[in-house]
C-alpha cells in the first residue's frame, strides 16, 4: 500500500511540475503571440508611410524635373540676351 501512495505522490508531483511547465510555456506564447501582432501593426504602419513617401518623391522628382527644365530655358534665354547686347 505504502508503494502504490509513493508512486500516487511521486505521479501528482510529475503532473504538477508538468502543470507548471505548462503554465509557462502558455505565458511564453502568449507574450509572443502579443508581439507578433504588435510587429505585425508596426509593418503595416511602416509600409503606409512607406507608400506616402514614395508618393511625396515621385511628386518631388517631377517638380525637380520642371524646375530643371525651366532652369534650361532661363539659362538658353540668358545666353541669347547675352548674345543681342553683344552683337553690334
Amino acid at each position: 500500500m505504502k508503494q502504490v501512495i509513493k508512486c500516487l505522490l511521486k505521479k501528482k508531483e510529475e503532473l504538477l511540475k508538468q502543470t507548471h511547465a505548462s503554465a509557462h510555456w502558455q505565458q511564453q506564447y502568449q507574450a509572443l503571440h502579443v508581439r507578433a501582432e504588435e510587429d505585425v501593426k508596426a509593418v503595416i504602419e511602416t509600409k503606409t508611410q512607406f507608400a506616402a513617401a514614395t508618393q511625396k518623391l515621385a511628386i518631388t522628382e517631377e517638380f525637380l524635373r520642371e524646375v530643371t527644365s525651366q532652369n534650361r530655358m532661363l539659362v538658353k534665354d540668358k545666353w541669347i540676351l547675352e548674345q543681342e547686347r553683344a552683337a553690334p
